[in-house]
């Protein structure tokens, strides 16, 4: 499926709507001791983050990697059937609390059963899309992974055997700024934001056919030091998706028009950009400037702290 289906299909969206992917940091990774690697990545787009991540390790002649895939999506049984065939496994969500910890529990076995035996697999650094640009990882989400292991080993060793890698996914234009803006918007000036039937469908067809500009992919260094703690892990996963995320002049000069920061970017980039802006809703602007920004605002936040 993986190599047959989807890989193509990546080719042919790539080819339509994009301006092409690049990869980097994959060469820095082999495979270790009959292991798989846990690819943990920022969350950007429902369908094509993983589809990338299956094209760009395909392309490298790596073995496939599952795909964890989340209950919401499952629409139909047809869906359920075609998730399942492209060695995608569900995690279940929003259960009565009992049976939320089983499922953890059972989830948590199936990753680490897996890594040990070889399979790669990719999972989101938290539930949902990143609609505001900030990639943040949910220690909740370490936490879970560990759950089937805290009877038989420590942590620390637990996280060096999981062999992770983070993942940075950056897109030059998202196909749905728009609807995600509308989202932060609706939910800051009313306190929620509800759904409409067929949302996520219509969100997977506009990331799929939308122009997305350039594209690329960084994979990150193995986490193997000593932590102590999930939320050691989690800064640590956002340290590198923030550091190797590939800024755009759409980042640079969003950052720019919210900042005064000169963005040093092609006079061709400058209006480009600009056209996309008097394209977009008035009252959607400054959320959209935000979302566009804050990958430059976090990466010049980490060289401070670095400094």
């Amino acid at each position: 499926m993986q190599l047959k289906v989807v890989k193509p299909v990546a080719e042919r969206v790539l080819e339509m709507s994009s301006s092409g992917l690049t990869i980097s940091g994959f060469e820095g990774l082999a495979e270790q001791d009959g292991r798989g690697y846990l690819f943990i990545s920022n969350h950007r787009d429902i369908v094509l983050d993983p589809a990338l991540m299956i094209y760009a390790i395909a392309i490298q002649g790596y073995r496939q990697v599952q795909i964890a895939v989340g209950d919401n999506l499952l629409t139909s049984p047809l869906v359920t059937q075609l998730i399942r065939a492209n060695r995608s496994f569900i995690v279940r969500r929003n259960l009565p609390k009992k049976e939320q910890i089983e499922a953890s529990v059972k989830l948590s076995a199936y990753i680490w059963q897996q890594v040990q035996s070889g399979q790669s697999i990719w999972i989101a650094q938290r539930e949902g899309r990143a609609k505001d640009g900030n990639d943040v990882t949910n220690p909740a989400l370490i936490s879970m992974l560990y759950l089937a292991q805290r009877g038989s080993m420590f942590f620390p060793e637990f996280i060096r055997k999981m062999n992770i890698v983070p993942v940075s996914i950056s897109y030059e234009f998202d196909p749905c700024d728009e609807m995600k803006a509308t989202e932060l918007r609706t939910t800051e000036t009313s306190g929620r934001y509800q759904k409409a039937q067929g949302e996520d469908l219509l969100a997977i067809v506009q990331g799929i056919t939308g122009f997305k500009g350039h594209i690329h992919i960084a994979f990150g260094r193995p986490l193997t030091r000593r932590f102590l703690r999930a939320k050691d892990v989690a800064r640590e996963l956002d340290d590198q998706i923030i550091q190797n995320y590939k800024l755009w002049p759409s980042n640079l000069l969003a950052d720019e028009l919210l900042h005064n920061d000169p963005a040093g970017v092609t006079a061709e980039d400058r209006e480009r950009f600009l056209e996309r802006i008097h394209r977009w809703k008035e009252n959607l602007r400054p959320y959209l400037l935000r979302m566009y920004a804050n990958p430059v605002r976090n990466k010049k936040k980490l060289a401070w702290a670095r400094a």
